[in-house]
């Protein structure tokens, strides 16, 4: 097998990454507390930290008057992209592994 072989999407090797993408991010989360009322949650962290979800809830007795509930994303676009090219890079390597164990 070739490089660009590969590398060529099929059915099976798309199935595969959206797999690992989903249980990626479903699993590995990181939820940090900071002050009486945000939470940070990182999604999709491995290998890099690409979408964070920022929850400020005033709803706590803690809370100052100044405080306003909001809900944001950020999205680190390079670090989304390195992540999405190497889950895929792992999904061709499982299936690559799977046809030769499957030929033997």
């Amino acid at each position: 097998m070739n490089l660009k072989e590969f590398l060529k999407p099929d059915w099976r090797k798309f199935i595969g990454f959206l797999i690992i993408v989903a249980l990626i991010t479903i699993i590995f989360q990181s939820s940090v507390m900071g002050g009486c009322c945000t939470k940070e949650t990182n999604y999709f962290v491995l290998p890099f930290p690409s979408i964070i979800h920022r929850e400020v809830n005033c709803n706590s007795p803690l809370a100052s008057p100044e405080c306003k509930s909001e809900s944001s994303f950020k999205i680190n676009y390079p670090f989304l992209a390195l992540n999405l090219i190497f889950w895929y890079l792992i999904s061709c390597l499982i299936i690559w592994i799977y046809d030769k164990i499957k030929k033997k």
